[in-house]
């Protein structure tokens, strides 16, 4: 993928997302399920089908869970 994709969108598929993150779909898929990561609906949408994850709330998930002592 390209490294600039997550420079030039702002809402990443679930691909993408997790892509960013370093982690494996499913992962994305278990994370999103639990809420640990925060997502985007489509507007009106019954369903969760169509959703996608900020780039800013995936870059503040990773500042967040970021361990600097040890």
């Amino acid at each position: 993928m390209n490294e600039f994709i997550f420079v030039k969108k702002r809402l990443l598929t679930a691909n993408e997302a997790a892509e960013y993150l370093g982690i494996a779909t499913g992962t994305l898929y278990n994370m999103v399920n639990q809420r640990l990561i925060p997502y985007l609906t489509k507007p009106n949408s019954n369903n969760n089908r169509f959703w996608r994850c900020d780039v800013k709330d995936l870059h503040n998930f990773i500042e967040n869970n970021k361990i600097t002592e040890y």
